[in-house]
């Protein structure tokens, strides 16, 4: 049986000031008064501008040395977390009498791989947690971190960071370790929205949204939610509330169940991500293509750039990366040298990448290249990066049932006048990709012909009509 444990999470702006503090603080002591044992989340404090926000703090950091080494950056990010967990601990203190301990996210017991930025929790220790709480005390444990159990170099005990969003996910991996009652995602919106209400102004909240279908709108570029956090509570089926800070009130439940939504609708939400580059390398020769190829997305890979959207001609290969990882992009690619032998040839190709302007790494490579001998030829691909596009997503566990859809999808973006570039689907999702000036229409028009349309035909008690 679940304990009496809940696990409350504090996004950023739940604790940016002292007023949001004491928002934050009478959801911690409600749940005390309940009867239950809260264990408390937090994210650094603010957004970037803000002094401790994390985007702040990248910031700095990369005004002394643009290419800081990851494990450099992540000492440095998880700064915000640790004094937004030292104040807030202090703060429900000092509004409530009750005890409380300040906690980094290796002093909680989460130990994580040695992937600095982006770091998975290998194994979480909840002794420390479960003590604390028996003693009466409130634990206040900072989001968005953990260590490394052995790092390479012998060096012990490396703080790690776990990618945007982690915060969620420790607050996850906390509830399936002390095997809460429940894990409680408060942030600055009423819960899961059908869409984002300052792109889809007729967004409403859903009362309740399955793992599988917020996980999918948090994966599309929905920042309601981690997905990571998302799947750790769907696989210890642990219910999940995203509720406002300052509102309060019953959010939205995340569970197995069915999401509360009309019989007629036959999507749940819609997503979009943020500023995307459409990247084109060129290849040719159609047999070394497929070659070429996989070791870039082995590169890309070992760099940690996710790239989607992927597609090819006779000519070209293509896909999608995120604005914010072109640079990252660029220092992976840019220069690289893939050979290529065929069997029983004397010839090797040299297929020699430019990702940027052709600075000085590329000429040297082009120079060695060149006085290689007369078995060796070089072949260019350039790196081409085209004009910025976003990825607008219709997400709904109905949507591989439904006839029909992806004609009525295009024909909505055509009625609204916008052109998809591509089109991609999974079973409960269908997404496109569009110019950056096209996606805020485009996510208006999916919401109104998917979703407002037909739940405001619904007449079931309680209604959604809008």
């Amino acid at each position: 049986m679940p304990s009496d444990i809940i696990v409350q999470k504090f996004g950023g702006t739940s604790v940016a000031d002292a007023t949001m503090r004491g928002h934050a603080i009478r959801r911690v002591m409600a749940a005390r008064h309940a009867g239950l044992r809260p264990v408390v989340v937090v994210s650094a404090m603010g957004r970037s501008g803000d002094p401790y926000a994390t985007d702040t703090l990248i910031a700095e950091a990369r005004k002394v040395d643009p290419d800081i080494m990851p494990r450099e950056l992540d000492l440095v990010m998880a700064c915000g977390e640790i004094i937004s967990t030292a104040l807030m601990a202090a703060a429900i203190r000092a509004g409530s009498g009750i005890d409380t301990v300040a906690l980094t996210g290796g002093q909680a017991g989460i130990t994580t791989d040695a992937h600095f930025g982006s770091s998975r929790i290998l194994s979480l220790d909840s002794a420390c947690i479960l003590d604390y709480t028996r003693q009466g005390k409130i634990p206040v444990v900072a989001g968005f971190q953990g260590v490394t159990d052995t790092e390479f170099g012998g060096l012990h005990g490396a703080i790690t960071t776990l990618g945007r969003g982690g915060s969620d996910t420790t607050a996850s991996a906390i509830g399936a370790a002390v095997d809460a009652t429940g894990v409680e995602i408060y942030t600055d919106v009423d819960g899961v929205m059908t869409a984002d209400p300052r792109v889809v102004p007729s967004a409403r909240r859903l009362r309740s949204v399955t793992y599988h279908e917020v996980s999918e709108m948090a994966h599309l570029g929905a920042r309601v939610l981690h997905p990571r956090a998302a799947e750790i509570a769907m696989d210890y089926a642990i219910p999940l509330w995203v509720k406002s800070t300052a509102l309060g009130g019953q959010g939205s439940l995340i569970t197995h169940e069915q999401a509360l939504v009309p019989d007629t609708a036959d999507a749940t939400g819609v997503a979009n991500t943020g500023p995307c580059s459409h990247v084109t390398l060129s290849i040719l020769n159609d047999r070394d293509r497929d070659h070429v190829s996989l070791e870039i997305f082995r590169l890309l890979a070992t760099a940690g750039i996710p790239i989607y959207f992927v597609s090819s001609t006779d000519t070209t290969i293509a896909f999608v990366v995120d604005k914010s990882r072109l640079r990252d992009l660029r220092s992976a690619l840019n220069a690289i040298v893939i050979p290529i032998r065929r069997p029983g040839s004397t010839l090797t190709r040299f297929y020699l990448l430019s990702a940027e302007d052709r600075g000085p790494t590329f000429a040297v490579q082009k120079r060695i290249l060149s006085d290689a001998g007369p078995d060796f030829t070089t072949v260019i691909v350039p790196v081409t990066i085209g004009e910025d596009t976003r990825v607008v997503s219709l997400i709904g566990r109905r949507l591989q049932e439904s006839v029909g859809v992806v004609a009525r999808f295009v024909d909505c973006l055509l009625r609204a006048r916008i052109r998809p570039r591509q089109l991609a689907d999974s079973k409960i999702s269908l997404s496109c990709l569009v110019d950056e000036q096209d996606y805020e229409r485009a996510a208006r028009a999916l919401h109104e012909e998917f979703i407002e349309r037909s739940w405001a035909t619904d007449t079931t008690e309680g209604g959604y009509s809008l």
